[in-house]
């Protein structure tokens, strides 16, 4: 019995080492802890009985097994949850920058319609002010037209006075009659020019043209002087040279 017990004690003792290093090593791996999951044997009780402190510190080893396989099934708990949470995180940042994406997308988009627009409202404005110089550029040419009419008018009512003043006097004396016929034209009817018929009309019909100028529409009988007759009344403005001259030409066929 004597010669038996220190070769037992040595066995419990190796038996304590051979578990403190599997439980260490059941520490970095925690997936072999369950296969440490051993009944309680007669080896056990042996121990207890036959030598307490080595059975009470396998006993603690034991307890401390079970404290570091609940550690480590608490751990890989939350692991567990942290991956899942990490895994969600994720996920969320994918959305995350896929919306930043998109609203980077449609803030570009919105910033080259504004300026878009913003160009179509510079090229409406320039045209704007393009038509409107137009519009003022044909006011300001529409009254100097008008200017032109008013001068002209004010020319050719002095000129058919001077005309009508010269017909009373030719009327009078030459015999020369004037009528105003369609078209403001003015018709010249010359008589006592045949000595065969007095009574024989000679006439040209005048008119005003656009210019303000004497202008001999039609001529009866056709003189071939009228043209040069007709471009020194216009130089000189000496109507009643111009229709003496006239009567002289008529006189001369």
């Amino acid at each position: 019995m004597v010669n038996r017990e220190p070769r037992f004690f040595v066995t419990a003792i190796c038996s304590v080492l051979a578990g403190s290093i599997f439980l260490t090593r059941t520490v970095k791996n925690p997936m072999a802890l369950k296969e440490f999951d051993l009944p309680k044997t007669d080896f056990e009780w042996q121990l207890n009985s036959q030598h307490p402190l080595i059975g009470d510190e396998f006993t603690n080893m034991l307890k401390l097994y079970q404290r570091v396989q609940e550690t480590s099934e608490a751990l890989k708990e939350k692991w567990t949850q942290k991956n899942s949470e990490n895994k969600l995180m994720r996920r969320k940042h994918l959305e995350i920058s896929n919306e930043n994406a998109k609203y980077v997308a449609s803030h570009k988009k919105t910033v080259m319609e504004i300026e878009a627009l913003l160009s179509e409202t510079q090229n409406c404005k320039k045209k704007s002010i393009e038509v409107k110089a137009l519009i003022q550029q044909q006011k300001d040419e529409l009254a100097m037209k008008k200017e032109m009419i008013s001068a002209a008018n004010k020319a050719n009512k002095a000129s058919l006075k001077e005309l009508n003043k010269a017909a009373d006097v030719f009327k009078d004396r030459l015999g020369l009659e004037i009528r105003k016929i369609q078209g403001e034209q003015l018709q010249f009817i010359f008589r006592s020019i045949s000595h065969k018929d007095p009574e024989l009309a000679y006439t040209f019909t005048l008119k005003i043209n656009d210019n303000g100028d004497y202008e001999v529409t039609s001529c009866d009988p056709p003189l071939e002087c009228m043209p040069l007759l007709e471009q020194k009344v216009r130089e000189t403005n000496n109507f009643s040279a111009f229709l003496a001259n006239i009567r002289k030409a008529f006189l001369q066929l």
